[in-house]
């Protein structure tokens, strides 16, 4: 029985997270997402950059 519940809870657990990548894939903003990264992630994620 516990068996059961375990195996809907991780199929549930699968599904919610497929289906949240596949919502943030679509769409967004690129004029955004560009300044994001400047402010953000450049600091650390370029090509001379050690980071931490």
């Amino acid at each position: 029985m516990m068996n059961t519940y375990m195996k809907v809870g991780i199929a549930i657990a699968i599904a919610l997270s497929l289906g949240s990548q596949a919502m943030a894939a679509d769409g967004g903003n690129p004029k955004k997402g560009k300044h994001l990264y400047k402010k953000e992630c450049k600091a650390c994620h370029t090509a001379n950059s050690e980071g931490p």
